[in-house]
């Protein structure tokens, strides 16, 4: 049986999670919760068998924040 998660999200964050397009992007600055939101909507899509891509500019902004961030999601 799959685990269910409820987890809360600020108005702009859920009008980005909620967007249909094909394209899109949630700009803010920092503390805006774009990388949270980013991750929350990676899970979300994620299907047996198909490949994903989560980037950052750097190695070390996607170990210490994007990785960091979507671990924090999964374990709490």
């Amino acid at each position: 049986m799959p685990i269910v998660k409820t987890i809360s999200l600020y108005p702009k964050q859920d009008d980005f999670f909620r967007c249909q397009d094909r394209f899109a992007a949630f700009v803010g600055g920092i503390g805006s919760g774009k990388t949270f939101v980013g991750c929350v909507w990676a899970m979300v899509k994620a299907q047996p068998g198909t490949l994903g891509l989560v980037i950052a500019p750097t190695y070390p902004m996607l170990r210490d924040v994007s990785w960091r961030t979507m671990l924090e999601i999964v374990i709490s």
